[in-house]
C-alpha cells in the first residue's frame, strides 16, 4: 500500500510551528551578534536586551542582505537574455553523446556553485561586521537601528533617584553629585543625570553610560582636562580616566518622558580646580605648561604661580628612592598640600572665587529653570538677595560703587535674559569690583522681534523628542509656553491658551507646530495659523461646515459618511435637449419655444449643376469624377500692370481712358524778385533783403474809434458824445 504524498500546505500545517520557531531563533541569533559587534565599537558587551528587538535586528539584516544575491541574479538573467538560448546541434546526437553533454553541464554547475559557496562564506562575516558597525546604527529604530541619543529622563522623584543611584554605582561617581532637579509647574516630576538612550519600551529602558555625559558630576576644568587626556592616573577624579562605556537597563516604571535639556557643570574656575591643577603638575611635570595655560584662561598669571610653587617644592624636597637594605622615608618640612593652599591664597581671593562660583551656579540653574518654565520672579528674587548679601558682607568697597539707576540687579529684574547676563557678569571676573562695574554697565534688553523668537522656538521643537504620545505632547507644549513667556512676555495673548493647550490631544500637534514656526512672519499671522489648526482639530461631521475632506457639508470624503444621492427634479425647458412640452422639434416649435428653423433642401452636387464643387478643377469638369476639361490657349489679357504700352495708354501702364493718369512732374521753380512769392531773403513779397529792392514804407491807416483816447469823429468830448454810445458828463 503506497503512502499518499503530502502537499506543501499539509507539510506547512504539520511543521509550521517548527519552521516559525527555527526562523525566530535564527533572527534572534543574528540580531544578538549584530548588537554586540556594534557595542564592541562603543567599548561594551551586552546580552541582556529585549529579545523582540534582537529579532527585529535579525529580520532587517536578512532583508537588506538579500538585496545583494537578488541583484546578482537579476544581472545574470539580463545577460542570459541578451545572449539568447544556446544553438541546437546541427546533427542528431546519440543517447551517449547527450548523456556526456548533460554530465559536463552538471559538472560545470557544480564548480560554479562551489565557488559561489566559498565566496558567500567569505563575504558573509565581512558584511556582517560592516553592517553592524556602519549600516545598523543609521537605520530607524523601527527597523532595528540602535544609534543612541543624548537625553535626560523625566519621571517621578522616586524613579529618578533610583536611576541616579544606579548610574552612580555603574559610573563610579558620588550619587549626590549627579544632577537632580524638580520640573517647575509639574507636580512630582523630576529630571536626573545625562544619559545615552539606546532603546525604550513600556517596561524597560536601555541606557549607555559614557564619560562625556556623566562628567557633569565634576567641574568644568576637570572635564576639560579629561577630554584632553591631561590627568595623570594617580590623580583622583572619580575614576573618569579609566571609565569605559557601560550598558545599563533600568525600569521604565515611573518614567514619563525624556528631554534633551542636558545639564552642564559650571563654566568658571573653582578652588577645587586650582588644587586639581597643582596635583596634575606634581604627578606629571610634562603637563605643567598645558595646565598653566588652562588656569590662566580664567585667571591670568595664576597658572604660572601654581606651577612655579609646585616645581620649587619638588626641588627642595626631592623624592629619595628606598634601597633594598635601607628603606628611606623623607618627610618634607612643608607638605605639598600646604604649599598649594598658600599659593592659591596668595594668588587669588579665595573668598571671591567661591562667591563667583556660587553665584554663577545659581544663575545657571535659574537659566535652565526659566528656559523650561518661563520667568520666575521668586527665584530671581532669591538670586538677587544672595548676591546682594554676599556683596555687602564680603566686598563692602565694591558694594559702595553701586549705582541704583544703572545696576542690572535693580533695573534688569524683568529682563528676559536676566540669568544669562548675571552669568556673563561673573564669567572671567577677577575681583568683586570688576563684577560691580559690569553690573553697572549691563543694559536692559528690549523684547525680541517675532522672527527671532520664532527661530528659537523652532530649534527648541526640533531638539525635542517628538514621539507622538500624550505625555510628550504635554511636555513639549509646556516647554514652548515657558520659552515664549521668557522671550515675549508682552505678547502673551498670541500664544497663551488656544491651540497650545487644546492641541495637546491632537495627533498632528508636532506637525502643525513645525508649520507654525516656519510660515508666519509676525505675531498676527502666527495667531491666525494656530486658530486654523484649532478649527481643524475641532472639525466634525456634524458641525454644519464644509471642512476636513468633505465633498458636501458634513458628508463625503474619507472621514464622514457618503453624501446621499438624490435624483434632480426634471424641469422641462426649451434648452434641455429633449422633445417635450408642445415642441414640434427638439427645443423649438409649439406655443412656448421659438419657431424651428426652416432648413434648405440638401443640394446634390453633380457634374452638370453649373457650380465648381466636388473635386472639379473647373466648372463641371476635371477631377476624378467629372470629364477632363478642354485645354485652351490662354487669352492674352492687356492690363495696366503688364509693363507694355498697349490699350490707349499714353505712357506704359498709365494714361488714356482705362489706366490711371500719368504723374505730372512740376517744373523746377526759379525764385526771382518778380515771382509774386515771398521767398529768398525778401522781407515782403518781391522786395526787401539783400537781393530785391527795398520795400516802400507806407504810413499805417489810422482808424478812429470811441476808445482811442482822441477827440475825433463827431465826438463832443474825448471818446464820448456824438455817435459814441457814451454821453459826456
Amino acid at each position: 500500500m503506497t503512502q499518499k504524498k503530502e502537499t506543501f500546505e499539509e507539510i506547512l500545517k504539520r511543521h509550521g510551528f517548527q519552521y516559525v520557531l527555527a526562523c525566530s531563533v535564527l533572527f534572534y541569533v543574528i540580531g544578538t551578534i549584530i548588537f554586540n559587534i556594534y557595542f564592541r565599537k562603543l567599548g561594551s558587551f551586552e546580552f541582556d536586551l529585549l529579545q523582540l528587538r534582537y529579532m527585529f535586528v535579525g529580520i532587517a539584516f536578512v532583508l537588506i542582505t538579500s538585496i545583494f544575491p537578488l541583484f546578482i541574479w537579476a544581472v545574470y538573467g539580463i545577460v542570459q537574455l541578451i545572449r539568447g538560448p544556446e544553438p541546437e546541434p546541427t546533427q542528431r546526437l546519440t543517447p551517449m553523446q547527450k548523456a556526456k553533454i548533460t554530465r559536463a553541464k552538471n559538472e560545470k554547475k557544480a564548480r560554479i556553485m562551489g565557488r559561489w559557496k566559498i565566496a558567500f562564506f567569505i563575504f558573509l562575516p565581512l558584511w556582517l561586521a560592516a553592517y553592524s558597525w556602519f549600516v545598523f546604527p543609521a537605520l530607524p529604530s523601527g527597523f532595528g537601528g540602535a544609534k543612541p541619543y543624548a537625553a535626560r529622563l523625566i519621571g517621578t522623584e522616586e524613579a529618578i533617584r533610583k536611576i541616579n543611584d544606579q548610574i552612580a554605582f555603574e559610573a563610579g561617581v558620588q550619587s549626590e553629585k549627579l544632577p537632580f532637579e524638580f520640573l517647575p509647574g509639574v507636580s512630582g516630576l523630576t529630571t536626573g543625570a545625562n544619559v545615552l538612550i539606546l532603546d525604550k519600551s513600556d517596561s524597560r529602558i536601555f541606557l549607555l553610560l559614557t564619560r562625556d555625559l556623566y562628567l557633569s558630576s565634576t567641574s568644568s576644568f576637570a572635564k576639560k582636562m579629561l577630554a584632553l587626556g591631561k590627568i595623570a592616573d594617580d590623580v583622583e577624579t572619580t575614576d573618569t580616566e579609566t571609565f569605559q562605556i557601560k550598558p545599563l537597563i533600568v525600569s521604565a516604571d515611573g518614567i514619563d518622558g525624556i528631554t534633551l535639556s542636558l545639564y552642564q557643570p559650571p563654566e568658571v574656575t573653582t578652588t577645587e580646580d586650582l588644587q586639581l591643577a597643582a596635583e596634575i603638575v606634581a604627578s606629571d611635570p610634562k603637563r605643567a605648561q598645558e595646565v598653566s595655560d588652562a588656569i590662566s584662561e580664567d585667571f591670568p598669571g595664576v597658572g604660572e604661580k601654581i606651577v612655579a610653587a609646585v616645581q620649587k617644592h619638588q626641588q627642595e624636597n626631592p623624592i629619595v628612592k628606598p634601597t633594598i637594605n635601607k628603606p628611606v622615608v623623607v618627610e618634607p618640612e612643608i607638605s605639598l598640600e600646604d604649599v598649594i593652599t598658600e599659593v592659591i591664597e596668595d594668588s587669588v581671593d579665595t573668598t571671591f572665587l567661591d562667591f563667583r562660583a556660587r553665584s554663577f551656579t545659581m544663575a545657571t540653574s535659574l537659566m535652565e529653570h526659566e528656559r523650561r518654565s518661563g520667568i520666575n520672579s521668586e527665584r530671581r528674587r532669591l538670586l538677587i538677595q544672595s548676591v546682594t548679601e554676599d556683596f555687602k558682607k564680603d566686598f563692602p568697597k565694591a558694594w559702595a560703587e553701586l549705582d541704583p539707576t544703572q545696576n542690572f540687579l535693580v533695573i534688569g529684574q524683568s529682563d528676559p535674559y536676566f540669568p544669562i547676563k548675571i552669568k556673563e557678569a561673573f564669567r572671567g571676573a577677577e575681583n568683586a569690583t570688576m563684577v560691580m562695574n559690569r553690573l553697572n554697565s549691563t543694559p536692559k534688553t528690549e523684547e525680541n522681534p517675532f522672527t527671532e523668537v520664532r527661530e528659537g522656538a523652532r530649534d527648541l521643537l526640533e531638539n525635542s523628542v517628538q514621539t507622538n504620545t500624550q505625555g510628550n505632547r504635554e511636555f513639549v507644549a509646556q516647554t514652548l509656553r515657558n520659552y515664549f513667556n521668557n522671550q515675549a512676555p508682552r505678547q502673551r495673548e498670541f500664544w497663551s491658551g488656544g491651540y497650545m493647550d487644546s492641541g495637546i490631544s491632537h495627533e498632528k500637534f508636532f506637525e502643525n507646530l513645525t508649520t507654525a514656526f516656519v510660515e508666519p512672519s509676525d505675531w498676527e499671522s502666527f495667531k491666525t495659523l494656530l486658530a486654523t489648526f484649532e478649527e481643524e482639530m475641532n472639525a466634525t461631521c456634524e458641525d454644519g461646515i464644509l471642512n476636513q475632506d468633505e465633498t458636501g457639508i458634513d458628508c463625503g470624503g474619507e472621514i464622514c459618511e457618503a453624501c446621499e444621492v438624490t435624483e434632480p427634479e426634471v424641469v422641462e425647458t426649451c434648452e434641455d435637449g429633449i422633445l417635450n412640452q408642445d415642441e414640434t422639434g427638439i427645443d423649438c416649435g409649439g406655443e412656448i419655444c421659438e419657431a424651428c428653423e426652416v432648413t434648405e433642401p440638401e443640394v446634390v452636387e453633380t457634374c452638370e449643376d453649373g457650380i465648381q464643387n466636388q473635386d472639379e478643377t473647373e466648372i463641371d469638369c476635371g477631377g476624378e469624377i467629372c470629364e477632363a476639361c478642354e485645354v485652351t490657349e490662354p487669352e492674352v489679357v492687356e492690363t495696366c500692370e503688364d509693363g507694355i504700352l498697349n490699350q490707349d495708354e499714353t505712357e506704359i501702364d498709365c494714361g488714356g481712358e482705362i489706366c490711371e493718369a500719368c504723374e505730372v512732374t512740376e517744373p523746377e521753380v526759379v525764385e526771382t524778385c518778380e515771382d509774386g512769392i515771398l521767398n529768398q531773403d525778401e522781407t515782403e513779397i518781391d522786395c526787401g533783403g539783400e537781393i530785391c529792392e527795398a520795400c516802400e514804407v507806407t504810413e499805417p491807416e489810422v482808424v478812429e474809434t470811441c476808445e482811442d483816447g482822441i477827440q475825433n469823429q463827431d465826438e463832443t468830448g474825448i471818446d464820448c458824445g456824438g455817435s459814441c454810445s457814451v454821453a459826456c458828463e
